[in-house]
């Protein structure tokens, strides 16, 4: 398995047009200088503990829907109060 760097060096390039005078317009490349990046790999599944959150507000939500579904439902077929 080949193993994988996490240092990297960015640096931004600018295209500059020296004389704008006419057709034959003189442009200059414009680098700065790099900087260095070190990349840590970030694998963790529950950052800060939210998975439980993630997972628990959508059933919880869908189990309080059903529940007030079905208790309608029965309120209609016996007859109850509209």
């Amino acid at each position: 398995m080949p193993s994988q760097s996490n240092r990297f060096e960015a640096s931004a390039v600018e295209k500059l047009n020296l004389d704008k005078s006419g057709p034959e317009t003189t442009s200059q490349l414009v680098a700065s200088s790099g900087i260095h990046l070190t990349v840590t790999p970030y694998t963790k599944l529950n950052p800060g503990g939210v998975l439980p959150y993630a997972i628990g507000g959508p059933v919880l939500l869908g189990l309080v829907i059903f529940f007030v579904y079905r208790q309608r439902r029965r309120e209609i077929d016996v007859g109850g109060a509209a």
